[in-house]
């Protein structure tokens, strides 16, 4: 699945992809002039309506991005598991989930 976010061009996107009955968010991003406007909250509501059926939605995050795991956990994700030297430089990574 993939959502896009357009004002006068893309401001933001979210990719994500079905595991059996999980859906998995590969990437979230937004433009940082177009941070803290709601965009980031509106596709990831978007793919919370999409997911309706499947039992539960997860992510990875790096340790390291408290802004991005305060994001998650403001819209029910809990972190899961802490996954050791997850990313290519080393950086441990949180799987963070959110049941549906």
């Amino acid at each position: 699945m993939a959502f896009v976010a357009e004002e006068e061009g893309i401001v933001g996107f979210l990719l994500a992809f079905w595991e059996e009955e999980e859906v998995h968010i590969h990437d979230l991003a937004v433009l940082p002039e177009h941070r803290r406007k709601g965009v980031a909250s509106a596709l990831l509501a978007h793919l919370l309506r999409e997911a309706k059926n499947a039992k539960r939605v997860k992510l990875e995050v790096r340790a390291s991005n408290a802004a991005a795991q305060a994001f998650y956990k403001k819209h029910g994700f809990r972190e899961a598991a802490l996954l050791r030297g997850y990313y290519e430089d080393g950086e441990d990574g949180i799987l963070m989930i959110r049941e549906l």
